[in-house]
């Protein structure tokens, strides 16, 4: 990747680095390379280098004539780096006299907000020295003065009136956000975060070694990276010598995402996040310790606490997974396939918030019936915005009580948008 040289500003670059070493950042390569790609790019106004292609060409290693309505990495991965450096401004102790970062929706071009500035002595100096003559020459004119004065006295109520408000919906968001989390931080235990795990067959090395061999690859497919299988052809079988059963370490992309962003929120409130996978979390754990469970049929835990909830996951007719409602309407949310490779333009999680289990402490649920689906619903109750304005659509008093909610996710090529809740029970 060309990073376009020196950043030439000494307070970005400071700021940059910053950022990247930050825990929001420093867990992903990739997010740190494409932040400091467009800092620099933005910074030398380089916008023919900030178009999604050639993004995807300098950072992500893509071909010049490569589809991007087919491969949307630049639109994910730019939108994880907002995340991100939204994670970062709300849960660092950030510096508020260094540059800070935003890249608006719809533009990969970084903002630069830089700190307000106090003027120099000099400055001040000369400042004060006009004001001195002002003075002076209307010393006749009290009434000038005093509308003068009056006008410096509204514009400060204006000011701090606004700063108020500003900070009362910054502050309310956020003590909504701790009080939903509030049942797992309380407890003096760390809390468990655990990913269930995935069964699959697996390509064999000696199979992969075939497939190197008798396919035109590039250097980095050859190395090991970035290898796309295609469809088997008709009447193309796989023997026993080319796939192995993989039981235990293949676990969902969305479930990752989802566990990057509560474990960064639990360490912004100083609260200890132990991540488990596959045979790594027994009953008598879920006993002892407040837990997150991540993922609906790829996670026995979630199945087993969702079990005696208004929604709750069920496989209809043996094949299609399903949310369905076990009283009232009897209402079922199923995704609907509308494109090759099981693709869907939008998708169906839960969340849950119980006080109490079945295993006594406290859980929250953050569970997809796909892996979009746990990652939309994780962004949705680590974002204090979002969950803000749900949590204040409910009764009254359900700060003590347990709750659930059906999310439905907009999919846009392939990246989930924001969760919108669409059913929620509360007892």
């Amino acid at each position: 990747m060309d990073d376009k040289g020196e950043l030439e500003d000494p307070r970005v670059e400071e700021a940059l680095q910053k950022v990247l070493d930050s825990a929001a950042f420093a867990s992903s390569k990739q997010s740190q390379a494409l932040l400091k790609y467009l800092v620099a790019r933005s910074l030398h106004h380089d916008d023919g280098s900030l178009k999604e292609r050639m993004i995807g060409v300098n950072v992500f290693g893509r071909s010049h004539d490569y589809n991007t309505g087919d491969d949307p990495i630049v639109r994910a991965r730019v939108g994880e780096v907002r995340k991100r450096l939204a994670m970062y401004y709300r849960s660092e102790l950030t510096d508020q006299h260094t540059v800070q970062f935003t890249i608006p929706t719809g533009s990969y071009r970084v903002n630069f907000i830089y700190p307000a500035s106090q003027p120099d002595t000099e400055e001040r100096a000369g400042l004060d020295d006009e004001v001195e003559s002002v003075s002076g020459k209307e010393a006749g004119s009290p009434s000038l003065m005093v509308r003068f004065g009056r006008w410096l006295v509204v514009c400060a109520v204006v000011v701090a009136a606004l700063a108020g408000a500003a900070y009362y919906r910054q502050s309310h968001r956020v003590s909504v956000l701790d009080t939903f989390w509030s049942p797992l931080t309380d407890s003096s235990q760390a809390v468990v975060i655990y990913l269930g795990q995935n069964s699959a067959f697996m390509p064999t090395q000696s199979y992969m070694r075939r497939i190197r061999e008798s396919h035109p690859f590039d250097e980095d497919e050859k190395r090991g990276t970035d290898v796309q299988l295609e469809d088997l052809s008709p009447g193309e079988k796989l023997k026993a010598g080319d796939v192995y059963v993989e039981n235990h370490d293949l676990i969902s992309a969305g479930n990752i995402a989802a566990s990057i962003q509560i474990a960064s929120l639990l360490g912004s409130q100083r609260h200890n996040a132990d991540v488990r996978t596959g045979d790594g979390l027994s009953a008598e754990d879920l006993v002892h310790a407040p837990s997150v469970l991540l993922g609906a049929f790829d996670n026995k835990w979630t199945m087993q606490v969702a079990e005696v909830l208004p929604f709750r996951f069920k496989v209809l007719a043996g094949e299609t997974d399903a949310i369905v409602e076990q009283g009232g309407q009897k209402r079922v949310w199923v995704t609907h396939i509308v494109g090759p490779n099981g693709a869907a333009n939008e998708e169906f999680a839960i969340i849950a918030r119980l006080s109490s289990s079945v295993y006594r402490e406290p859980v929250i649920v953050a569970a997809g019936l796909r892996s979009r689906g746990t990652r939309a619903a994780g962004d949705f109750i680590t974002d204090p915005i979002a969950l803000s304005k749900f949590l204040e659509t409910l009764p009254a008093g359900w700060k003590q009580k347990n709750l659930e909610a059906v999310l439905q996710v907009d999919i846009v090529k392939g990246v989930p948008g924001t969760a919108h809740p669409i059913a929620f029970s509360v007892w």
